[in-house]
């Protein structure tokens, strides 16, 4: 099949021929380039479908296997007219191609392209749900968006849902055009050196505030700190850095000792990190999936998450293989990361449990075929 896939990706980390020092970022989203990847690993012919800030207009590049366009990205603001710079771009591209099918990633500004294209086979694939999404966070760009979700996940044909957590969520018109397909890893991850654990825990996170929790976190680890003062906490992502907004909650409170506020990484150091924890704590109160916890378990490291954070129990299979708590006691996180902390045997056999239900559950080899068969019988209708 000659498939189009739409969305934020990151393009340094796309499997392709180009000159990736002439090539821009595109969107700091890894999982994307895994899902790209997997569907040239066998055989597909790819059209990637960007965008990217940093760039005077659109680029265009071809290739055997792989096509990728770029549209412009404005740097600020681009919510205030739904995205309409960007999606004109997107949608006028796509009207200039011919493939058998475009599977558009989440349901904002590229399906929304995508919908609005003269392309007659589209797939729209959830990743997030945005009524939730806007419940914990009321701002503009997110009302926006949320209003984007409810446009195209009417119009659409054919959707997709990343877990059945998500699925569960949507109303009964929208799941009768829903089909689950779980996100899926590469077992590439394993070619990673095999680090020796060091004495510290960690939590990835896109965002401080909100959903993401992270200050419940940063409490529970002052309170575990005083049972392991050795022990140090690595805190990874957006508004994770120094000076940004983790830290300065931390500092206004005192309890800033034996953090290390480290933010935004590249991915495979990120993939570093997790692999070297004894421990993440995932403290957010809902993800639609729980990318970051699937990449711990396949690394081998341990989780803690919310016993009702969305998809994360379904991921740990309610305590099987990883522990779950109420992630909205830093007591209980705090009380959890302890117990988990004083048995080293029971720690170990919870990441291999871990690892082994994410291969045979998880992994690109055993869930891309299930999309590949999907995609064929949306094409052949």
């Amino acid at each position: 099949m000659h498939i189009c896939i739409a969305g934020p990706m990151t393009l340094e980390l796309i499997n392709h021929p180009f000159d990736k020092n002439k090539l821009p970022i595109g969107y700091p989203f890894p999982p994307m380039a895994e899902f790209v990847n997997a569907f040239l690993k066998r055989g597909h012919k790819i059209t990637a479908v960007t965008y990217s800030t940093g760039i005077d207009k659109p680029i265009y590049l071809e290739s055997e296997s792989i096509n990728i366009f770029i549209a412009k990205r404005r740097d600020r603001h681009a919510a205030r007219d739904f995205f309409n710079y960007e999606t004109l771009q997107i949608q006028q591209f796509l009207n200039s191609i011919k493939v058998d099918l475009v599977a558009s990633q989440w349901s904002y500004e590229f399906s929304l392209a995508a919908l609005r294209s003269e392309q007659p086979k589209v797939t729209v694939r959830l990743r997030d749900y945005p009524p939730l999404i806007f419940r914990y966070n009321h701002d503009p760009y997110r009302f926006m968006r949320l209003l984007i979700h409810i446009y195209v996940t009417n119009r659409a044909e054919h959707l997709e849902a990343n877990s059945s957590y998500l699925y569960n969520q949507l109303p009964t018109k929208l799941k009768q055009k829903t089909v689950i397909l779980p996100n899926f890893i590469s077992l590439d991850k394993f070619n990673l050196p095999k680090y020796k654990k060091e004495n510290y825990i960690i939590t990835v996170s896109e965002g401080f505030k909100g959903r993401k929790n992270i200050a419940r976190g940063i409490i529970a680890y002052s309170l575990v700190r005083k049972n392991h003062p050795e022990l140090e906490y690595y805190l990874i992502g957006s508004d994770l850095g120094e000076y940004e907004a983790a830290q300065r909650f931390a500092i206004k409170n005192k309890i800033d000792a034996g953090i290390k506020f480290i933010g935004n990484q590249s991915y495979k150091k990120t993939l570093e990190y997790i692999s070297k924890a004894k421990l993440m704590v995932h403290p957010s109160l809902e993800e639609s999936f729980g990318y970051s916890v699937l990449e711990a378990m396949i690394l081998g490291t341990p989780v803690l998450g919310g016993d009702k954070s969305g998809n994360i129990p379904y991921l740990l299979g309610f305590g099987e293989y990883g522990e779950i708590c109420n992630i909205k006691n830093p007591i209980e996180i705090s009380s959890k990361i302890n117990e988990m902390l004083s048995n080293d045997n029971k720690l170990s056999k919870i990441a291999n449990l871990a690892q082994t239900h994410a291969i045979e559950n998880y992994s690109e080899e055993v869930v891309v075929q299930e999309f590949e068969k999907y995609y064929e019988k949306i094409v052949n209708e």
